[in-house]
């Protein structure tokens, strides 16, 4: 049995499961869309909480239960996919199955102690914190740094404004968000070194889209000329008379020609 006919095997399962429970848990007297699919949900914990607990072992609470069938699903996947990788295992999938599950159920069934389980949840918790946090940021960074790529002084007033922004909330919000509240003044200090680095972050966006349109020939032959530019600058600042200079500066005037052409799509 391939991996396509196990996966569909396994949701074909669940589906009949979730089936038979919904019209198990169905009434005639539930006209009520929302009591109905109250009524569902907890048929769906009747039917799937003994069973977890059976392969999981005891849990404190229901919401540690829940968070166990999570790391159970997240490292049945992973495994899964490490264990793929290896030509001894990767020809049987059903060897490849079954090691996933053992390991990933020793791996969670042991987790009876309600510290543990919060001290693995924690990194989770931060990773939601900071995604949601500064996705606006991530956004706005983009719209400063690619709508106004034209205009040095907006982009550093936008973000000015940003970070004042920022600092504001934290001010105003420190007691109501409590702990949370250091997003505010991280991305304030984010904002500021993206102001004081708003040449060097244009030039390595120039940059990646010169390198994302270029052939990899003409890449090349750009790192080439490159080289060529550093090692003409440093012979025209160790020049020792006028007349080198101004014949160096000229290789260096027909080299930036020859760049240029390059960069030219």
């Amino acid at each position: 049995m391939n991996k396509r006919v196990f996966a569909l095997f396994s949701i074909s399962l669940l589906l009949s499961i979730f089936i038979l429970n919904l019209v198990s848990a169905a009434t005639p007297t539930v006209s009520d869309p929302i009591e109905a699919l109250k009524s569902f949900g907890n048929g769906f914990l009747q039917v799937f909480q003994p069973f977890f607990e059976t392969i999981l072992g005891t849990t404190p609470s229901g919401q540690l239960l829940f968070a166990k069938v999570l790391f159970l699903l997240l490292l049945f996947s992973i495994i899964w996919v490490v264990i793929d990788q290896i030509p001894l295992f990767s020809s049987n999938t059903w060897v490849s199955v079954l090691i996933s599950i053992t390991v990933s159920l020793l791996s969670t069934r042991f987790l009876t102690e309600a510290g543990w389980v919060q001290t693995i949840l924690l990194p989770y918790s931060a990773l939601g914190i900071a995604i949601t946090a500064f996705l606006p940021l991530l956004i706005y960074f983009y719209f400063v740094e690619y709508a106004l790529s034209k205009s040095r002084i907006l982009r550093k007033a936008a973000w000015i404004f940003a970070a004042v922004i920022f600092i504001g909330l934290w001010i105003t919000r420190y007691e109501e968000i409590g702990a949370a509240a250091w997003v505010y003044p991280t991305a304030a200090g984010l904002c500021i070194i993206f102001f004081l680095m708003d040449g060097t972050i244009q030039r390595a966006l120039k940059r990646m889209n010169i390198e994302r349109q270029l052939s990899p020939i003409k890449y090349a032959e750009l790192g080439r000329l490159e080289n060529q530019m550093e090692g003409l600058v440093k012979a025209y600042s160790n020049a020792p008379t006028d007349a080198e200079r101004k014949s160096i500066q000229k290789l260096i005037d027909n080299l930036k020609k020859r760049i240029q052409h390059v960069t030219t799509i």
